[in-house]
């Protein structure tokens, strides 16, 4: 993990850290505080907590890009739009932007 180039070094220790800022901030910190109160009530032998993993996992699963990608990507292909519109005003709706793709 530790290396002697300080700049990969650095790089290294920021991947961590946003892993576990992951757990720590809304959305991911519902999934956290979930899982924990599921492993405690599993402790307890409580039927509630494999109903609470349940949940706890499909939390998490609708909380992940690769979902979203998945749930969406049928429906952007499904559609094809116009070869020649037709009217006065063409609209162009956007759902937010990703620095990946700028």
């Amino acid at each position: 993990m530790f290396t002697k180039n300080v700049s990969t070094g650095a790089v290294n220790v920021a991947y961590i850290i946003k892993f576990i800022y992951g757990f720590l901030l809304p959305p991911g910190l519902f999934v956290t505080v979930l899982a924990l109160l599921s492993v405690m009530l599993f402790h307890k032998k409580s039927k509630l907590a494999i109903l609470l993993g349940a949940v706890t996992c499909l939390m998490y699963l609708s909380f992940i890009p690769l979902t979203g990608i998945l749930l969406v990507h049928p429906l952007e292909n499904h559609y094809q739009p116009p070869e020649k519109p037709k009217g006065d005003v063409l609209v162009m709706l956007g759902g937010g932007g990703d620095a990946r793709n700028a």
